[in-house]
């Protein structure tokens, strides 16, 4: 009888404690992990990783705890990677994109499961720990901790931002509601940021990544870098040409073709849009075709759509850390792998997203979280009913 193996990702704290675990002096430690390991590989199940899995793992201060990490890793006989579609290593949530984009343009009625059941075959290159972690890449392992470090840092930021909402409800304001407020004079656009930029600077400190020092210049620089944005808005909402050069500034500021905006557009829904629009360009440069909003629009494809869905809750959390931008990426594997470990919070959003719309995230998979790796054997038996 042929068995076929099945796949699985583990939350990046889990692979780390196992590594600690398993270089442990205490035998009794290093057994547990050997154990766990040993048990998927018995039971068929391959490690799943992606280069963003790699980018969290190699975020420690302590290089030697890093590289104790990949070669735990380097043990396992058995590991599956996301394939790179550019053939330069080891991919990432963005060749998965890239695999969806193609999947979608190639018929664009088809459904995001159908979607999801046509890249599925096409993700994954099945290799051993030895075969990502060649000893001779250890000089590339060292150069992946020193640039992890600066990616931290920009992590809690843009976390601690997105959460911070100074005025209330803005990404549900429709464009014409936001029109009908009328343009502003440059004192009044001043005194406005000033007061957007303490609001901002007292949300980020209340509910953002608490490793942040610095919330009163992070919310300044931010206030600083829309202020030319908000006037360029502000003076076509003021012009004769009124309506039409307002969404043009709009389509300037956010990336978008005029065209296809209307007023009826949340600002949320410029945001992601804008968001979608920039990342199009490396998709593009990964795909080697050019793409546009006109073609592919983030929600069709099914990893766009559950980022969305996540953000829209860790936006609203009591507080967020810079690692939660991590956590959307490595769930959007859940879709190509039989198993997906989650932290304890995507766990949460998770079961409200599918609560809420389960027939639009019928694509999803198995998912899980353990507060101990000793635990995994015991949730992957529940799961196939044992």
């Amino acid at each position: 009888m042929i068995i076929s193996p099945r796949y699985i990702a583990l939350d990046t704290s889990t692979i780390s404690k196992m590594a600690k675990a398993y270089f442990n002096a205490d035998m009794v430690a290093r057994k547990s992990a050997e154990s766990v390991r040993n048990w998927l590989f018995n039971e068929n199940w391959i490690l799943t990783l992606s280069c963003d899995h790699l980018l969290e793992l190699a975020q420690h201060s302590n290089e030697d705890i890093v590289v104790s990490r990949f070669r735990f890793l380097k043990t396992f006989p058995h590991l599956a990677w996301v394939k790179n579609i550019e053939q330069t290593g080891i991919g990432s949530f963005l060749d998965v994109d890239c695999l969806e984009i193609q999947a979608f343009i190639d018929d664009p009625t088809q459904t995001k499961k159908s979607i999801v059941d046509r890249v599925r075959d096409q993700i994954l290159f099945v290799g051993s720990g030895d075969e990502l972690f060649r000893d001779s890449d250890y000089r590339l392992w060292i150069q992946l901790v020193r640039e992890s470090k600066h990616a931290s840092p920009r992590s809690q930021s843009t976390a601690s931002l997105l959460r911070a909402e100074p005025v209330q409800g803005l990404r549900q304001l429709k464009l014409h509601e936001f029109l009908n407020t009328g343009p502003m004079s440059k004192a009044d656009i001043k005194k406005n940021i000033s007061r957007l930029a303490a609001v901002m600077a007292e949300q980020i400190r209340r509910h953002g990544d608490k490793r942040l020092a610095n919330a009163e210049a992070l919310a300044t620089e931010f206030y600083s870098q829309t202020w030319q944005h908000i006037t360029d808005v502000q003076n076509a909402m003021a012009s004769n040409n009124g309506e039409s050069a307002f969404i043009e500034a709009i389509a300037v500021h956010f990336g978008i073709p005029a065209r296809m905006i209307d007023f009826n557009m949340t600002v949320g829904q410029l945001g992601d849009w804008g968001h979608f629009s920039m990342m199009l360009r490396i998709y593009s440069r990964k795909l080697g075709f050019s793409l546009s909003l006109e073609a592919v629009q983030p929600e069709v494809l099914p990893g766009w759509s559950l980022r969305l869905a996540l953000s829209d809750y860790q936006n609203q959390a009591n507080n967020v850390s810079g690692s939660d931008f991590g956590d959307r990426t490595l769930a959007c594997m859940i879709p190509y792998l039989d198993s997906c470990e989650v932290d304890k919070r995507t766990m949460d959003y998770l079961r409200r997203i599918t609560d809420r719309n389960q027939s639009q995230f019928d694509y999803l998979s198995h998912w899980f979280k353990c507060s101990e790796f000793s635990q995994i054997p015991k949730s992957l038996l529940i799961q196939l009913g044992k």
